[in-house]
């Protein structure tokens, strides 16, 4: 799915039901396909977001908030 609701409600789901996951990174797509992102752009923000030392246990990310 190109859904990323649907992936945060696993999180959450997962979280009330005491159901550890290793973290979910979301890219949001856009009507607009020049405001997507790139897979090169994408990797890019995955770096930032390692290097923001910020913990994926248990968590999501948006990827397009590391896109800079």
């Amino acid at each position: 799915t190109f859904n990323c609701e649907d992936f945060i409600a696993l999180s959450e789901n997962a979280l009330a039901s005491k159901i550890e996951h290793p973290g979910i990174l979301l890219v949001f797509r856009y009507a607009a396909r020049t405001k997507n992102m790139s897979a090169d752009q994408i990797v890019k923000s995955i770096a930032n977001l390692e290097n923001a030392n910020v913990s994926l246990h248990n968590t999501y990310h948006v990827l397009n908030y590391y896109h800079y």
